[in-house]
């Protein structure tokens, strides 16, 4: 992965791109450093893991 010649104003050179196959939603996380991937991958997994969670909390609170 290489970065962007020309940084952006706010100093990002680098973009971590997450798809979900089956909606095809698009996550986008600018970084200004490689090392951002893993906390950034982190805090997405942890979004995802919540929405689901309130989901099926909804749908039970439907069906009782």
């Amino acid at each position: 992965m290489d970065p962007y010649a020309t940084p952006s104003h706010s100093g990002v050179r680098y973009f971590l791109l997450i798809v979900d196959d089956f909606s095809r939603k698009l996550w986008v996380y600018p970084q200004k450093t490689k090392d951002e991937a893993f906390e950034n991958f982190n805090n997405w997994k942890r979004l995802v893991e919540n929405q689901t969670r309130k989901i099926l909390n909804a749908s039970k609170l439907i069906m009782a």
